[in-house]
């Protein structure tokens, strides 16, 4: 099961930058780090996260995601990910960041012409359909 935590900066995620902002305690849009990541970094918040999850789900056991609309410093990924710290707030579960890009690139193999049931299935839908591809990721890496 996977629980989501959405960040829809446009701007990208840093994740070694955040870490490093939340361990020493630096603010960001005036207010501390940390908040933006609450059930991570404070035991009140994280246990009220890990109850609230159990109810809704009938468990603790989950993957957390912080999806995220674009993923800067990618070789930074595992300060995310493995963070010791942020998994113990957690119950020990694995954390991942989950990119807007990984997202489309799973779902656009498996559209069909059934009309999707959300608007951004729709969307990818009609996308496909006008003959629109994704960018050749490889091209885009090397011009950036």
């Amino acid at each position: 099961m996977l629980v989501l935590s959405c960040k829809a900066w446009q701007s990208g995620f840093d994740p070694a930058s955040w870490v490093r902002r939340i361990v020493e305690k630096k603010k960001s849009s005036k207010r501390e780090a940390w908040k933006g990541f609450r059930e991570l970094c404070n035991p009140k918040w994280s246990e009220s996260f890990l109850q609230a999850v159990e109810d809704a789900t009938g468990t603790r056991s989950f993957t957390y995601c912080t999806v995220v609309t674009r993923l800067l410093n990618p070789g930074a990924r595992d300060q995310w990910e493995g963070n010791a710290s942020f998994r113990a707030a957690i119950g020990g579960n694995p954390i991942r960041i989950l990119t807007l890009s990984e997202m489309l690139d799973d779902l656009w193999s498996t559209l069909t012409q059934t009309p999707a049931a959300s608007e951004i299935g729709r969307a990818i839908q009609l996308m496909k359909a006008a003959g629109w591809r994704p960018p050749d990721r490889t091209q885009l890496s090397r011009s950036q």
